[in-house]
């Protein structure tokens, strides 16, 4: 949920920590609720909460677990509650904070194994198996944070994190494709081009017919346009096409194939590129329809899972007249291609919806300067819904 919220949704879904210098504070608060609930039915409800998506429960009565397990020994639970409490929080920092936490009670919980706990029974989640447990929790503590981090823009602290995942063997082949996927995003970001590419290339290898497999191959060309070696995107591209060409939406795939070309032909062109702009703008497109309940519908099934999408309605191409319209979802805008990216990855990994970047133009453009190919003036004269 953190991961979606700071990208599409800022200031919604999630809840707001009112500190990020404590993250772990309880909700002093309730004290009658704290009073009169123990820490096995906190657990059962935050983690109701959390499988309906209801963050701001699953803040407040995560708070009230740790509150009622100050003393305790380290659990499972105490893992699995703390993941969930930043899975809630829409600031980066008190997401941190509660992964942070989990980390450390899981790393506490490994050190505890070297002597037999003093009451077994005691542990909530009694039968449950104490180390599996609490791996597949930090685990996902761990990506959450690499995740986050790449997306702040602190490489150097991702690749830490996923690092650290590799010392909670053995990990899910789910959890570590999205891993493989996020530092090859890192080692990208930093411009270790053959890293990335090899790190994607694996992960193409490894999880063959997998979505997975097409985001890293897709992946890869991206790398390879960084690094210039335009053929070998321009397979890449091509492949991911052959395999599914509904991997992402037909005209985006065909864009990137037929940018790329381009590209290509010009390679031995020494004009001076263009600057670009410092701060560009992009929107990802989740899908257009010519009736506006299907939009209406996808926008539900986005708002559900925490995003905040829009509705964007225009004249369909080639049409004069106003009753033939076309209702585009969107969510951004975006600021940096690398978000943008990453949240086309996120909607395909967590919710099976194909999407793709599209470039805007900032409102303060040059006049006649024409936006980036295939991108959008955002005053333009369009009808467009904030749902």
């Amino acid at each position: 949920m953190a991961f979606a919220a700071l990208l599409a949704s800022p200031g919604g879904g999630g809840a707001q920590t009112e500190s990020g210098d404590d993250p772990t504070g309880a909700v002093r608060g309730d004290v009658d609720l704290e009073a009169t609930m123990d820490s096995a039915r906190a657990l059962n409800m935050v983690r109701e909460a959390y499988h309906e998506a209801d963050w701001t429960v699953v803040d407040r009565i995560g708070k009230v677990f740790f509150a009622a397990t100050e003393a305790a020994e380290p659990s499972v639970a105490g893992v699995e509650v703390a993941y969930y409490l930043g899975e809630a929080q829409t600031e980066t920092a008190a997401a941190l904070g509660w992964y942070g936490k989990a980390i450390a009670e899981a790393q506490r919980l490994r050190r505890g194994r070297e002597q037999p706990p003093r009451s077994e029974a005691s542990r909530i989640g009694e039968g449950e198996s104490l180390a599996p447990g609490a791996r597949l929790f930090v685990q996902k503590a761990l990506l959450a944070s690499a995740e986050l981090q790449y997306l702040m823009g602190t490489e150097a602290e991702a690749l830490e994190s996923l690092n650290q995942l590799g010392a909670w063997r053995p990990v899910p082949d789910d959890v570590g494709a999205r891993a493989d996927l996020v530092r090859g995003w890192a080692y990208l970001a930093v411009k270790r081009y053959r890293d990335a590419e090899q790190t994607f290339g694996l992960l193409h290898d490894s999880a063959r017919g997998t979505a997975a497999d097409l985001q890293a191959l897709f992946a890869r060309g991206d790398t390879r346009v960084a690094r210039g070696d335009l053929a070998g995107a321009l397979e890449d591209y091509r492949q991911v096409a052959r395999v599914n060409p509904d991997f992402l939406p037909r005209a985006a795939l065909s864009s990137r194939i037929d940018a790329t070309t381009d590209k290509k032909r010009a390679q031995e062109d020494t004009a001076s590129p263009a600057t670009a702009p410092q701060n560009p703008l992009f929107v990802v497109q989740v899908g257009a329809f010519a009736d506006p309940r299907l939009a209406h519908d996808l926008v539900t099934r986005l708002e559900r899972e925490g995003y905040a999408p829009t509705i964007l309605t225009e004249r369909a191409p080639g049409t004069a007249s106003s009753r033939e319209l076309i209702h585009k979802v969107r969510l951004g805008p975006i600021t940096g291609r690398r978000k943008a990216d990453a949240l086309v990855s996120d909607l395909w990994m967590r919710l099976g919806l194909g999407s793709f970047v599209v470039p805007i133009a900032p409102l303060d453009s040059p006049a006649g300067e024409p936006p980036a190919e295939g991108g959008d003036v955002l005053h333009a004269p369009i009808v467009e819904e904030s749902l």
